[in-house]
């Protein structure tokens, strides 16, 4: 008979990371520069590219060689670079949340057959952004500099992705399973 295991972890984060000292700082994307494209930073503004908080819902079973798992991640909005005094209203990246599953079958101690799947529902997100100057804003988005403008940009996560494979393992060290 074989033992059944399930095991839940869960994790938080609060991160507090802000500017301790004011300065300026030249950003002349940010809606907020001066006609110098500065913008001031006072004691207090968040850090871009930092959420603040951060949770994670880990659930594992396991019997025998089978092992299913499940992860929820999700992440609060953050500043985009180039807002660092945090007042330009594009210079926000939302927070977003994304499930994944796995699982594994021991075939043998050293060969296992595993699955996983990322971001499960397939929602889109961004996980960075970045304030920049656009030079594709000509017809049909062709390069223009006259044209060039501010502009937020943000780089999306990671869509749905699925992988299985089988693995061979060299070292069965203690703890491993």
């Amino acid at each position: 008979m074989t033992v059944s295991e399930v095991r839940l972890v869960a994790s938080y984060s609060l991160l507090d990371a802000t500017f301790q000292t004011g300065f300026a700082e030249s950003s002349p994307n940010n809606s907020t520069a001066d006609a110098e494209g500065q913008i001031q930073i006072q004691p207090g503004n968040r850090l871009p590219a930092l959420p603040r908080n951060a949770f994670r819902l880990r659930a594992d079973w396991s019997h025998g060689p089978f092992a299913l798992g499940a992860t929820l991640a999700a992440f609060d909005a953050q500043y985009s670079r180039g807002n660092e005094n945090n007042a330009d209203p594009a210079g926000r990246v939302p927070g977003y949340a994304v499930v994944a599953l796995d699982g594994s079958w021991n075939i043998t101690p050293e060969w296992q057959l595993f699955a996983r799947v990322d971001n499960l529902f397939d929602r889109p997100y961004q996980n960075f952004g970045i304030l920049g100057a656009n030079y594709f804003r000509g017809p049909g988005n062709t390069f223009d500099a006259g044209l060039a403008g501010p502009e937020a940009f943000r780089s999306p996560g990671a869509p749905f992705g699925a992988w299985i494979g089988i693995q061979y393992r060299l070292d069965r060290g203690a703890g491993s399973r």
